[in-house]
C-alpha cells in the first residue's frame, strides 16, 4: 500500500516513551508523502501505538479498534507498541486489524506500510530480548505539541514482581551521547523550547555504552551548549537520585525543577514483595532531601493500591507516607494482574472493590496536594512556555511552568510556542489562571 497522499492518525496510549516513538514514525511517514493528521481524526490508515501496563491499557486498544470501525468501513488499522508486542495473537482476533508490528518493527513502518499485500493479513514481533538499538530515526519537531519528548533510552533490566515492560521493551540501551547532544541541538534550532528526557529506564542511561556513562554525564554536557531550550526529565527511580545529580538540577539554569519518582507503595513489606529497591524510609529521606535543596520543585509520585497481601495496615502505611511527603502531585493505579509476572501467582489478593475504594481515597489525597503545591505560587511571577492549542470553551492558552504547573492565560497573538512572564492569580475548579506581565 502506497502511503502518499493518505491521512494517517497515529493514537498514542501509554508512557512518553510511546509519544517519542510516535513521533518517529509520524516522521517517517511523512517522508514518504503521507499526511499525518491529530489522532482519531478521520484517516486512511489508523497507527495504535498501544500499552499493556494494566488490563485496563489492553481494553483501551480493543476499545479504540471498535470505535474506528463503528464510525468508518472497512478502514486501515494497524497496531504496534507493548500490547502487539507481548500479545500479538490475541489481538490478530480482533475484525479490521491489517497489520500487528512489535516494538522493534516501529523503525521500519514506513516499509511494512509500502510492502504490504492489501490480500493478507501482516503479523511481525521480533524477540526483543536480543534488542541492540531502537533509538531510528527522530522529528526534528513534535507532532500536535509544544514540547519534545526526545528517548534517549530503551528497555529496563529490573525485574519488579508486578511488570511486564522489561518483557515488553528489553534490555536497558541507551542512545550514544554524541547523538543525544546532535538531536537537542537540531530540536533547538528548529525552535523547540522544551525537550523532555525520556526512557522506560532513564536513570540507567549510559551503563550499557562504552566508555559507560550516566544520566549526570549526559546532564553536564547538556548544560555546557548554547540552546535556548529548557530540559525536563521523565520518571526516574529514587535510588538513582543521589546528591550529585541533585546538586546538578539545584545549580542549573536550563533543567526544569520537576522530578516524576516512583514510590508505589509506602508498605515496606509490599515494596520487598514488589521486588522494589528502596524502603519506606529511603524514600521520604530522598523526597526530603530533593526538596531541601530545590524549595520549588514539583515531584510528582505513582501509587499502586491492592497489591497481592496489601492489608489495611499496609495501605494505611501508604496513606500515611504520602500524606507526610512535599510532592505535588500522584498517580495512583489499582494493581493489575499480568500474565508472565511473578506477582500473578501471589497468594492473598486483594478484592477489586477494596482497590477501588482505596484508590479513590489515594486520588483524593492527591487532589489535596496538588492544590497545596499551586496555591503556594499564587501571587508570583513564573515563566511558562505557551501551547498553540486554544480551549474553545474560554478562549484560554495554556502553558507549562518549568516546575510543572499548568496555567491559563487569555489568548494572545504571537505568543505561542514562546516563553512568557506571567502571574499566578487564582485556582478556579483546579485550574490555575495567571496573566501575561
Amino acid at each position: 500500500m502506497n502511503p502518499q497522499g493518505k491521512r494517517v492518525s497515529i493514537i498514542t496510549l501509554g508512557c512518553k516513551v510511546n509519544q517519542a516513538d510516535s513521533d518517529m514514525m509520524a516522521k517517517k511517514l511523512a517522508n514518504i508523502g503521507a499526511y499525518i493528521v491529530e489522532p482519531f481524526e478521520h484517516a486512511d490508515i489508523y497507527i495504535i501505538n498501544s500499552c499493556t501496563v494494566t488490563s485496563k491499557a489492553d481494553r483501551e486498544t480493543r476499545y479504540i479498534v471498535k470505535k474506528i470501525l463503528k464510525k468508518q468501513k472497512d478502514p486501515f488499522i494497524v497496531i504496534t507498541g507493548c500490547y502487539a508486542q507481548l500479545r500479538a495473537s490475541e489481538l490478530s482476533t480482533i475484525p479490521g486489524v491489517k497489520i500487528i508490528i512489535g516494538n522493534l518493527e516501529k523503525q521500519d513502518i514506513d516499509q511494512i506500510i509500502l510492502n504490504y499485500n492489501q490480500d493478507k493479513f501482516f503479523i511481525k514481533v521480533s524477540e526483543i530480548e536480543k534488542a541492540s538499538s531502537s533509538f531510528g530515526n527522530f522529528a526534528s519537531f513534535p507532532f500536535f505539541r509544544t514540547r519534545y519528548f526526545l528517548k534517549i533510552q530503551e528497555g529496563c533490566d529490573y525485574r519488579c514482581s508486578y511488570c511486564t515492560v522489561p518483557l515488553a521493551r528489553g534490555p536497558s540501551r541507551s542512545l550514544k551521547i554524541e547523538e543525544v547532544i546532535n538531536r537537542i541541538k537540531k530540536l533547538s534550532n528548529a525552535g523547540v523550547k522544551e525537550i523532555v528526557l525520556v526512557g522506560i529506564h532513564l536513570g540507567q542511561y549510559g551503563k550499557d555504552l562504552d566508555p559507560p556513562l550516566n544520566i549526570i554525564s549526559l546532564l553536564k554536557a547538556i548544560e555546557s551548549l548554547s540552546i535556548d531550550s529548557r530540559i525536563r526529565l521523565s520518571s526516574i527511580e529514587p535510588n538513582e537520585l543521589d546528591d550529585e545529580l541533585i546538586n546538578l538540577i539545584a545549580n542549573s539554569n536550563r533543567i526544569c525543577h520537576h522530578l516524576h519518582i516512583p514510590l508505589q507503595s509506602g508498605s515496606k513489606k509490599i515494596l520487598k514483595l514488589m521486588k522494589r529497591r528502596y524502603t519506606p524510609t529511603y524514600f521520604f529521606e530522598t523526597i526530603s532531601r530533593i526538596v531541601q535543596n530545590i524549595p520549588d520543585i514539583a515531584i510528582g509520585c505513582d501509587v499502586m493500591v491492592g497489591f497481592p497481601d496489601e492489608t489495611e495496615e499496609d495501605f494505611q502505611q501508604t496513606k500515611d507516607l504520602i500524606s507526610s511527603l512535599p510532592i505535588a502531585y500522584l498517580h495512583v493505579f489499582p494493581y493489575s494482574e499480568r500474565k508472565d509476572t511473578p506477582a500473578i501467582f501471589y497468594p492473598h489478593p486483594v478484592a477489586s472493590n477494596i482497590k477501588k475504594h482505596r484508590a479513590k481515597i489515594l486520588r483524593e489525597l492527591g487532589q489535596k496536594k496538588r492544590y497545596q503545591f499551586y496555591k503556594r505560587f499564587i501571587g508570583k511571577k513564573m515563566r511558562i512556555l505557551v501551547e498553540a492549542k486554544v480551549y474553545n470553551k474560554n478562549k484560554k492558552m495554556k502553558g507549562l511552568t518549568g516546575n510543572y504547573i499548568p496555567v491559563f492565560i487569555d489568548k494572545d497573538k504571537g505568543v505561542e510556542n514562546q516563553f512568557v512572564d506571567v502571574i499566578l492569580k487564582d485556582i478556579v475548579k483546579g485550574k490555575v489562571l495567571g496573566e501575561i506581565i
